[in-house]
């Protein structure tokens, strides 16, 4: 069976090259041309596309992600590439959303307990046991944020890092995620649970801050002695003297990618 394939390139710009495979026996120098032309085109028309936006009003410092690499010049989009702008963000609402994410997936059981156990830290320090308090703080205080602040979100009910691990939420009971380890090989659970998912949603929210947004579990010997004062918290097993862990969420926050400070 015999069959043929045209490839052809349209380009209605002015000045435009006409683009030929037939005189290039093994494709290597015209796909070479047409990479660079595409890349150069990319630039331009990102750059057009982004001063029209700016026109009607977005964003006159967004952040770039060039290639899915975010902060990357975008002169350097490879060809073939893509060029993306997001508007940056503002700290509270970063704040306020990550928080109501891991209110909306919360386990809330019969007596509600982990769900009134998400608490806020800032530097270390607590600042929030609630959105309401949160809110509150954020009002007061927004002159203290810079590029150094480390916000986390952290549940600290004892059986969290439990529940997160066993992928437990508002409206799943169980859902574990495995991996294999790179060191035996073996099938490891990780974490799917309230604070993995809402980690997830928050980076999908506010994109211009997704790389300054990650899940994490952390020991409780992190948190120094009445940082956090809750009957419940532990730092270590009674018999053990080994550390808990908590699911957590941080953020830091950058000026490529926030407005608000």
């Amino acid at each position: 069976m015999d069959f043929s394939i045209e490839i052809s390139v349209t380009d209605n710009l002015k000045g435009a090259p006409k683009w030929s495979l037939a005189g290039d026996l093994n494709g290597k120098v015209t796909l070479e041309q047409l990479g660079e032309y595409n890349q150069q085109t990319t630039i331009e028309i990102a750059a057009e596309v982004l001063k029209e936006e700016q026109a009607k009003g977005f964003d006159k410092k967004p952040r770039v992600r060039t290639d899915n690499k975010f902060d990357k010049n975008p002169v350097n989009v490879k060809p073939f590439g893509k060029i993306e702008f997001f508007s940056r963000q503002d700290v509270s609402k970063v704040l306020i959303g990550t928080y109501e994410a891991i209110m909306k997936r919360s386990v809330v059981g019969a007596t509600g307990y982990f769900l009134t156990h998400n608490v806020v830290t800032f530097n270390g320090n607590l600042i929030a046991k609630s959105a309401a308090q949160l809110e509150a703080w954020i009002t007061i205080n927004s002159a203290k944020i810079n590029e150094s602040s480390v916000f986390r979100f952290v549940n600290v009910a004892p059986y969290a890092s439990r529940l997160e691990s066993k992928g437990y939420t508002r409206n799943r009971r169980g859902g574990g995620r495995k991996t294999k380890s790179r060191k035996t090989g073996n099938l490891i659970s990780m974490p799917n649970g309230v604070y993995w998912l809402a980690s997830r949603a928050a980076r999908r929210s506010f994109k211009a801050q997704a790389s300054f947004i990650k899940f994490e579990f952390l020991p409780g010997t992190s948190f120094f002695p009445g940082v956090i004062p809750l009957d419940t918290f532990r730092r270590n097993y009674i018999r053990t003297n080994k550390p808990y862990v908590y699911p957590t969420i941080v953020i830091n926050f950058s000026k490529q990618g926030t407005t608000g400070f």
